[in-house]
């Protein structure tokens, strides 16, 4: 899923899920830099070297659309070492591995446990983490995170569908994701003006009755 949908849909969460959080004292209070940051930062690192393979792609007048030029680093960068180079391969499972997540998320209980300043919001942030890679697991063929780095370097969980491969649902996977991003947008703008977003079933109306028409459509073939 795009990085701007985990951001989304984890803003749209933040508020049922700090009400819930409220009613125990066995969590840390919810704390929204700490989401928000935590929905982005398994994507940053990858993206900050992308930005910086494209700057100087650019600057060498070897740009252009990825895949187009066997020669530029953007290219290399998504074909080769991202597979690869263990130093972006680290940079990018930092935040995506499953397994380090989860020892964040309890590193970061134990801290607020113990008081210490920093724990409860380092804790939220690895559960966005988390929420964003448990995500993208199914929704990519064979780029997903990588289940158990540090500890294993290639297990993969090889999804039917990807949220951007064509050849694997990507076209009806993309129309939903966009069009629930549309949504949250709305939801966000929205949400002050009701109650109607803490009733479950309007959650259910949205996230299912747009998921069957896509479905049905890729039945029918009009996907290709």
């Amino acid at each position: 899923m795009n990085t701007y949908s985990h951001f989304l849909l984890t803003a749209v969460l933040r508020k049922p899920l700090k009400h819930a959080v409220e009613k125990t004292k066995t969590l840390p209070p919810v704390r929204t830099s700490a989401l928000l940051i935590g929905s982005i930062i398994p994507d940053s690192l990858l993206t900050i070297i992308a930005i910086v393979c494209g700057i100087i792609d650019i600057s060498r007048g070897n740009f252009g659309p990825p895949g187009s030029n066997a020669d530029s680093l953007m290219h290399q960068l998504f074909s080769d070492w991202y597979f690869n180079n263990p130093w972006v391969m680290s940079a990018q499972q930092l935040f995506h591995s499953p397994l380090m997540v989860a020892i964040f998320i309890a590193i970061g209980y134990f801290l607020w446990k113990r008081n210490v300043r920093g724990g409860g919001w380092f804790f939220w942030l690895s559960c966005a983490a988390m929420l964003h890679t448990l995500i993208d697991i199914p929704l990519h063929y064979d780029d997903g995170p990588l289940l158990l780095w540090p500890l294993n370097w290639d297990l993969r969980y090889y999804s039917p569908v990807s949220y951007w491969d064509s050849d694997h649902y990507g076209v009806p996977t993309m129309i939903y994701e966009h069009f629930m991003d549309v949504v949250f947008i709305g939801i966000l703008i929205a949400r002050r003006r009701g109650e109607i977003w803490q009733q479950s079933w309007i959650w259910v109306a949205i996230f299912a009755i747009p998921l069957a028409i896509l479905i049905v459509l890729q039945i029918a073939g009009v996907f290709g």
